[in-house]
């Protein structure tokens, strides 16, 4: 199993139905801690830096293609749109060492709805 198939089945799910349905227009995702543990008022970011590369070497291969269809319980041609599928957004993120509250977005990712 490669990193690329690492992602939440959420993920996926909501990558299919774009493709289903034909949506095409750019998305955004927000990556961010919605509660903190008690007795903590805030986070200081660090290690971004292994999501930025997860991005940056993202691409969907056949054997991602045919591991995807296995946790979907889909029939591979079912999600042969993924086939190709690479990172080709733009990222943002809260700087090393700064402070983070709950419900304050760590990374947001945009990019185009396209497979």
């Amino acid at each position: 199993m490669s990193e690329t198939t690492t992602t939440h089945v959420y993920q996926v799910t909501l990558a299919m139905s774009h493709l289903r349905e034909g949506m095409r227009a750019p998305v955004t995702f927000s990556l961010f801690v919605q509660d903190l543990p008690p007795g903590r008022g805030f986070l200081v970011s660090a290690g971004l830096e292994p999501s930025l590369d997860y991005l940056s070497h993202f691409r969907m291969s056949t054997d991602d293609v045919h591991d995807s269809a296995v946790a979907l319980h889909r029939p591979p041609e079912e999600v042969s749109g993924l086939l190709g599928l690479r990172f080709d957004g733009e990222v943002r993120a809260i700087p090393e060492g700064h402070l983070v509250f709950a419900g304050e977005p760590l990374l947001e990712v945009t990019a185009p709805a396209r497979m």
